[in-house]
């Protein structure tokens, strides 16, 4: 995984230090032949980005020999190099060298063995070494970790992380070799030339590279036939050996990480394989609980040397905080992670923490080689949230139980509905104890509960020091004499030693509790000498430890500050002093604080004390440990006698003993009145879920499961146990009949109530038992209310309205029920001692309803009689419709004058309407002439002689109206005439009129009938013809010049009316002949329309359209105005404005005889002719 935040920064850093090479120590070896020999370590980073890591071991970042180890030069002796390079997680690192070792080595001459010298690169790492005759090499360990993580020799330091690096031994001649353990691969020259002159054996774990006498010509990377790489994956750690297998002189080595060397040809062997782990997603736990899991499943090695006691564990936001076997991780206000040789990792959240507690892990194989690093995701959810943590939740409102402070959420809180808190006793039972378990009984609310104690039995428990699960030290004796031994053995063999041994017990209880005392403590050691540690216990749920008696104290497990003290006040202000640590309470899963001796020095016996709980239990378990932290373990025996187990218990009844304590029990006497309304909190039914359902509080509730609504929590009541019942003694109330302004009342006899604490039936369905109650007539009350009582009493009669009195007592009086006509009246009984009985009685009253008129309609033609129904849809509400009769009708012309009906008797209307009751109370209406609709009310009686009035309306339908039609149209030519136009009719639709028949002029009073699509022709040879959309084509007959006819108009009742069509037909004009004189070549101008007549027009709008060449007579010549038409013979003709003609004869013409065409306005024409005489000459 890239961290890209550490990214930058390690680019960053980089940047800073541009101006350095990096990480490089170069030792400088003569041989015999002045033969150098270079080894060079290059660490090269292997990551996403393939960037190099170079550690520099410059000559000023070190050695410094670190304090407290073996002296300089000696086996042992460690150095450190300082801010060497940044890791992958982009922090700073120091490189720790270790000499390991030194075999078959002579240090005659001065600086015969150096650790580290300059030889033409500082940056590398260059012992100087001399062996003697044979074999013989100096062992070397270089180990990087987190800056300022060794200070000391005897540090252990935090390794850091490079991801990938690889070692690179140069100028390895004349009988040198080096000799490494091989993690990940190694690579020597491949090619012919030149070829390597390193020979590769093993040598147990150890690669063996050698040389044969042969040598380079100096320290130089490029000759590659001297050189050997070996490459790291995810090590922390590197080992290797330089030295000579022939007697040598001082040589010196190189050791580079600069990574410098660049073979011609690689030759690699790929040896070994980093492991691979997966993430491990999805951990959910509930605050203050312990998570438990083995990391390794998925995870691989291809080499199948997966080392899984190597599991490391890391901080996400701080590389530099790790944990590991035997090694705790603690991030701060998180919590604690321990792993054990097998990869189970333990997690113990801090006190409440909630939130991601997420960590990062990786594995080694068994070469030290590390995996990737993945994710062991835990998210720590609130235990009081039941649906994330899935705690038990019996009121389902998202509250756990154990957090829940009204489990039923009736808005009284538990503790109010149970009695409280007490100490109980739990008796040691010997007949239900056996060996390896004690059991201890009391008898609480009637029914027997149980502690059992026994040994622990979860592994966890079990986690000792050595970081192995070991065995349990807990020997438990039955009998008379009960003994709970926990022994604590640091291995030894010799008498009073004991084994490897870690000890436990559980608690578990029947019923919650929250504290046990522990009476007698015995063999509490606590003492400065490092072989006498401290003796203590602690538990594994949160809670305080009360010290009851003796020189005990507890101490906080996580700063081992005292938090109680002893009896006399002068116990140690830190479980340090004496040499104790709270360690290996955290790590086995210890909570909150720690209980042991208080002062140091000496022993403890027969102490007492009570811890405390922070919140009921019914499972603890207490764990046993020898606290030393300095010296040898001690063998312990702590003991634990006792007959007695004093705790505390929340006792909470049944009242009605269905098997629901109270506190679960929404309704605790079985009354059918939920304890949510019988308590103080002013509640109604209004204020529950589903009534008599769900008789819980309809309210959101707070983090303590309390309902938040107001008047929550409420106060008890003597009403929430005892059941109450209301009795009513006599009949129900019944409904009544009154006549209207008259008075009237409702009574019900006096009511008892009963009150009982006493219960019968099986459980499941036990039922109060009133007959062993008490009953009361004292307490009852009555409240009287118009309608079904509203609960915030806005039906209720008030006192102040006079129509009613005793509004508050078992009668009420009516003064006048005018106008009350079907109210209900309602009681309602309530009873002081049961807020929620409400016995009610409802009863109806009833006036006398007159009969309901429904008015009617009717339809008839003029002067036609209709039968009317008028007591269709009439109704008596309270009798017999059949009772109904019509017993007198009103003239509308005399309006409030009754005239009386009688069967079979004709009355007369001031109109000449008439109006007849009939035997079947039906009335036959006749209109009067010219009458167009009867508007009449009459009377309606019932049978108990009440009335209404009613209505009858006849509507009298009107003929329609026909508004004659003209048309024009030319001889003999169709016109359409739409007849229908302007017709109507006053009381239908104009669109269902119609034109059923026609009247011929020439035969009047003989009607031809219509047909649509069916010509007609009249005498005079004019045809008609209806068409579909109910208009006339009408053509006139020859010689016809006006069309006149009636047709008959029917309207959608047929009823009809007589219209008239009249059609002109246009007269062509007649033309007169005209004659005119003129001298030869002569223009004469000729009137041609004087004499021209139009029958039917205007004369002046007749015109000149064409003339006729004599020559070429039957072809017209079109004339146009002030266009001068060429006859054959020469003439000419003009047309002027003014509608005259100009003529001029041609040369030899002796008379121009032509005819011209003459036109009306309607476009029909006549012909006419125009003779001009040419005067002759004389002939001589």
């Amino acid at each position: 995984m890239i961290n890209f935040t550490q990214l930058k920064l390690f680019i960053s850093k980089l940047e800073i230090r541009a101006f350095k090479k990096f990480f490089q120590l170069s030792v400088y070896v003569s041989l015999l032949k002045g033969v150098f020999l270079v080894l060079t370590l290059c660490l090269l980073s292997i990551n996403n980005l393939a960037a190099q890591t170079k550690p520099t071991f410059n000559l000023s970042q070190g050695p410094t020999l670190l304090a407290n180890g073996a002296g300089a030069e000696q086996v042992g002796a460690k150095y450190i190099y300082q801010n060497i390079e940044v890791s992958s997680d982009g922090v700073f690192i120091d490189a720790i060298v270790t000499i390991v070792n030194k075999v078959n080595t002579q240090e005659a001459t001065a600086n015969s063995f150096t650790v580290d010298s300059a030889l033409g690169e500082d940056d590398r790492f260059e012992p100087t070494v001399n062996t003697g005759a044979g074999d013989g090499y100096v062992e070397w360990q270089i180990e990087f970790v987190l800056d300022g993580s060794v200070t000391d020799a005897n540090d252990q330091g935090i390794r850091a992380r490079l991801d990938n690096f690889s070692l690179e031994a140069i100028d390895v001649d004349g009988f040198e070799y080096l000799e490494v353990i091989v993690t990940d691969s190694y690579t020597i020259e491949g090619g012919a030339s030149p070829t390597t002159e390193l020979v590769v054996s093993q040598n147990g774990a150890w690669t063996r590279f050698q040389s044969d006498v042969d040598f380079a010509a100096g320290i130089d990377a490029a000759n590659t036939e001297y050189v050997v790489r070996v490459d790291y994956t995810n090590i922390s750690v590197v080992k290797f050996r330089n030295g000579s297998s022939n007697d040598s002189n001082d040589r010196q080595n190189s050791i580079s990480f600069l990574g410098e060397v660049t073979f011609n040809t690689e030759n690699t062997v790929d040896v070994n394989d980093p492991p691979v782990v997966i993430n491990n997603l999805g951990n959910v736990i509930a605050s203050n609980s312990t998570f438990s899991k083995n990391v390794l499943p998925g995870s691989s090695d291809p080499d199948g040397n997966l080392d899984v006691s190597t599991v490391r564990l890391w901080d996400p936001s701080n590389p530099a905080n790790q944990g590991s076997f035997g090694t705790p991780l603690v991030i701060s206000g998180i919590g604690t992670y321990t792993v054990d040789n097998t990869g189970n990792v333990i997690f113990l959240p801090q006190q409440d923490y909630i939130g991601d507690a997420s960590i990062l892990f990786s594995v080694e194989d068994d070469l030290g080689v590390s995996s990737n690093r993945s994710n062991l995701q835990i998210t720590v959810v609130d235990e009081c949230d039941a649906v994330a943590s899935g705690n038990p939740d019996i009121d389902n409102d998202g509250i756990s139980d154990s957090c829940d402070l009204d489990n039923d959420n009736d808005g009284i809180l538990d503790l109010d509905e149970c009695t409280g808190r007490s100490t109980v006793s739990f008796a040691y039972d010997e007949a239900l104890s056996s060996a390896g378990t004690l059991v201890f009984t009391a008898t609480v609310d009637g029914n027997q509960e149980t502690i059992t104690v026994s040994t622990a039995t979860n592994p966890l428990y079990f986690y000792g020091s050595t970081g192995t699960t070991e065995a349990s030290g807990v020997t438990i004796t039955a009998g008379s004499s009960p003994v709970i031994e926990a022994l604590d053995g640091d291995g030894g063999t010799n008498p009073g030693e004991f084994a490897v041994l870690e000890s436990a017990i559980t608690f578990t209880s029947t019923i919650a509790i929250d504290r046990i005392q522990l009476p007698t403590l015995d063999d509490y050691d606590r003492d400065n000498n490092a072989t006498s540690p401290t003796d203590a216990i602690a538990f594994t749920i949160p809670g305080t430890w009360q010290v009851d008696s003796g020189d005990m104290a507890s101490y906080d497990l996580t700063t081992g500050a005292l938090i109680t003290n002893n009896e006399n006040g002068d116990a140690a202000n830190n479980i340090s002093v004496g040499g104790s640590s709270n360690q290996e309470f955290l790590t086995r899963g210890g909570v909150g604080s720690s209980l042991l001796r208080g002062t140091v020095g000496g022993e403890t016996n027969g102490a007492s004390a009570t811890f405390i709980a922070d919140s009921p239990f019914v499972e603890a378990t207490l764990l046993f440990e020898d606290l030393a932290q300095n010296g040898a373990r001690e063998n312990i025996i702590n003991t634990l006698t006792s007959l007695i187990i004093e705790t505390s218990v929340l006792i909470c009844p049944d009242t009605d003993g269905d098997g629901l304590s109270d506190n679960l029990d929404l309704d605790s006497d079985n009354d059918g009145c939920p304890d949510a309304i019988e308590g103080q909190g002013a509640f109604t039914a209004a204020n529950l879920v589903n009534p008599g359902t769900d008789d819980s509080l309809d309210s959101p509730v707070g983090t303590n499961g309390v309902p938040t609504v107001s008047g929550s929590p409420q106060d008890t009541s003597a009403e929430v146990t005892t059941a109450s019942q209301v009795i009513v003694d006599a009949a129900a109330l019944v409904d009544q009949s009154v006549n209207v302004g008259s008075g009237t009342s409702f009574t019900i006899t006096p009511v008892s109530a009963d009150n009982t604490t006493t219960f019968t039936g099986p459980v499941s369905n036990r039922v109060p038992d009133y007959g062993s109650g008490t009953s009361s007539t004292s307490g009852i009350n009555y409240e009287w209310h118009i309608g079904t009582p509203n609960p915030d009493g806005s039906t209720a009669i008030a006192a102040s309205n006079t129509n009613y009195s005793g509004e508050n007592t078992n009668t009420l009086s009516i003064v006048d029920v005018t106008g009350l006509d079907g109210t209900q009246y309602c009681l309602l009984i309530t009873y002081d001692d049961n807020e929620c009985i409400s016995e009610v009685n409802c009863a109806t009253l009833t006036l006398n309803q007159p009969p309901v008129a429904d008015d009617e309609t009717a339809v008839t033609d003029p002067g036609t009689l209709v039968n009317v129904n008028a007591l269709d849809g009439d109704n008596d509400p309270d009798g017999l419709n059949s009772n109904l009769s019509i017993t007198e009708i009103f003239d509308p012309s005399n309006p409030g004058v009754a005239i009386p009906l009688s069967e079979g008797v004709t009355e007369t209307l001031a109109d000449g309407t008439t109006v007849t009751l009939l035997a079947n109370g039906t009335l036959d209406i006749t209109p009067g002439t010219g009458v167009t609709s009867v508007d009449l009310d009459y009377t309606l009686a019932d049978e108990d002689g009440l009335t209404d009035t009613g209505n009858i309306l006849v509507t009298v339908n009107q003929p329609p109206v026909a508004d004659d039609e003209t048309a024009v149209t030319d001889p003999g030519t169709l016109v359409n005439v739409n007849a229908l136009d302007g017709d109507n009719d006053p009381d239908g639709l104009n669109s269902n009129l119609s034109i059923t028949e026609i009247f011929d002029p020439s035969n009047p009073g003989v009607a031809i009938p219509l047909s649509e699509g069916v010509t007609e022709t009249l005498a005079d040879g004019t045809t008609v013809t209806l068409l579909a959309n109910g208009t006339l084509d009408i053509t006139p007959g020859t010689g016809v010049t006006s069309v006149d006819l009636d047709y008959t108009l029917a309207d959608e009742d047929g009823l009809t009316d007589t219209g008239n069509i009249l059609v002109t037909v246009n007269q062509p004009p007649v033309a007169d002949d005209e004659t005119a004189v003129t001298d030869p070549g002569t223009l004469v101008n000729v009137n041609a329309l004087d004499g021209d007549n139009d029958p039917d027009g205007l004369n002046s709008n007749l015109s000149i359209t064409e003339i006729f060449d004599p020559s070429n007579p039957g072809v017209a010549i079109p004339l146009s105005e002030g266009v001068t038409e060429t006859l054959a013979d020469g003439t000419t003709v003009t047309l002027l404005p003014n509608g005259t003609l100009d003529i001029t004869p041609g040369t030899g013409v002796t008379s121009v005889d032509l005819d011209y065409t003459l036109e009306d306005e309607d476009g029909l024409t006549d012909t006419g002719n125009i003779l001009v005489t040419v005067n002759q000459p004389p002939v001589a």
